[in-house]
């Protein structure tokens, strides 16, 4: 089964002796193995929730900004971690993703199979702690895997959360274990890719990790969203779980 696209659509599908791509740039994922029990033709494009969820994320980036104001004031890089933060991260690890096409939303009409994709991790955080052992702060990550579209050329997808987040240490002292959790937007994107509308939804993260030497640490993270997009009643979803293992880097 195949995944084709109509002019202003970003979801619409056929037989595979029925796929037509009238517009090479709406592109998703193509659904590996996915079987189809009934005859579905391209459908217009209509007004997702993109909107709406892009209004909720710039609620959580202000929060997050206000937040770091708050907490930086005369403690801003002063090898504590009370006061302002700001790091970043890579890592490796696995994304495994299920996409699905329902029919209103409810009824499943196509169920991919589950695929697991070797990934590069990236990790953003910029906040502030609000005493030694407790940090807030937005926070950004990501898995990075390559693919083939529907058209069978090689893209890059990207798989995260972005939201607002919040590190526990077990101490207040370096070389301490800490719990992370994040609450915020998953989103599934070709960022690379022109005329694809990002699917978005609620996603979580959750990780815990260790603080090796002051300001680096290594930590493991379940990235757990299923973004979608709604295209006249026709609801198409990528159920995804990426384990990423990271090491990061601190300012504080």
């Amino acid at each position: 089964m195949r995944v084709s696209a109509s002019p202003g659509a970003d979801i619409a599908f056929a037989h595979d002796d029925q796929v037509s791509v009238d517009k090479p740039k709406y592109r998703i994922l193509n659904l590996r193995g996915a079987p189809i029990d009934h005859d579905c033709s391209p459908v217009a494009g209509t007004p997702g929730r993109g909107d709406e969820l892009m209004k909720r994320f710039a609620t959580v980036v202000l929060l997050a900004f206000g937040l770091t104001v708050v907490v930086a004031n005369a403690h801003a890089f002063d090898g504590k971690h009370r006061g302002f933060l700001l790091g970043g991260g890579l890592g490796v690890g696995v994304d495994t993703v299920r996409p699905e096409i329902s029919d209103r939303g409810d009824f499943i009409v196509i169920r991919g199979d589950d695929v697991s994709y070797a990934a590069l991790g990236t990790d953003f955080k910029i906040g502030g702690g609000v005493s030694e052992r407790t940090m807030l702060y937005y926070h950004s990550q990501s898995a990075w895997f390559g693919d083939t579209d529907i058209n069978g050329d090689d893209v890059t997808y990207s798989s995260g959360v972005s939201g607002l987040g919040v590190t526990w240490f077990t101490s207040s002292n370096p070389h301490s274990f800490f719990l992370t959790g994040t609450m915020g937007i998953a989103t599934w994107d070709l960022p690379f890719e022109d005329g694809f509308a990002q699917w978005s939804s609620f996603g979580v993260i959750l990780g815990v990790g260790y603080e090796f030497a002051r300001h680096w640490s290594v930590d493991g993270s379940f990235v757990i969203g299923a973004p979608d997009r709604t295209e006249n009643s026709i609801t198409g979803r990528v159920n995804s779980v990426s384990l990423l293992f990271s090491v990061t880097a601190l300012a504080y």
